[in-house]
C-alpha cells in the first residue's frame, strides 16, 4: 500500500462512520489533531491486512470495498463478508487481549484506508 495525503474528502468520510459521526465539531477537530494516523491507498486485489497479524491499530476503510477471508482449520479459504466504505474493520480485536486478526482483508477495488500508528491510548478511548 502507498501512503497518501489526508484530504477534506477523507475527513468527511472518516466522520461518517458510527464511531465518530455524532461527535460535536470541536471534538472532531481535536481528534484530527490528537489521533496519530496514516492514510493509505490500496490497489485492486492488494492485501490490506493479513490473518494472524496482531491488531494494534484502528483500521478505517474510507473508500472502496474489502473482502474478508479466513483460512479454516482444514486449510480452506472461506469468504466471511464484504466491507463497504466508510466503515471501521477489525475493531473488536483492537481492544481484545488476544488481538490476533482472524481474517485477511483484501481490496476488491481501489481503496483508501486510514489506520492509527498504534493502539489508541486510554485518553483517546475516552474521547
Amino acid at each position: 500500500m502507498k501512503k497518501i495525503q489526508l484530504t477534506d474528502t477523507h475527513k468527511e468520510k472518516l466522520f461518517q462512520i458510527p464511531l465518530f459521526r455524532d461527535l460535536p465539531l470541536n471534538i472532531k477537530e481535536s481528534l484530527l489533531e490528537k489521533l496519530d494516523f496514516v492514510i493509505y491507498a490500496a490497489d485492486k486485489k492488494e492485501i490490506v491486512v493479513t490473518q494472524g497479524t496482531p491488531c494494534n491499530k484502528l483500521y478505517v476503510l474510507l473508500e472502496g470495498k474489502l473482502r474478508t477471508d479466513i483460512i479454516d482449520g482444514l486449510g480452506n479459504e472461506v469468504m466471511i463478508e464484504y466491507i463497504i466504505a466508510p466503515r471501521t474493520f477489525a475493531t473488536p480485536h483492537l481492544f481484545n487481549p488476544n488481538n490476533t486478526l482472524p481474517a485477511t482483508f483484501t481490496a476488491l477495488e481501489a481503496a483508501g484506508t486510514a489506520s492509527s500508528r498504534q493502539r489508541p491510548s486510554k485518553n483517546v478511548r475516552r474521547f
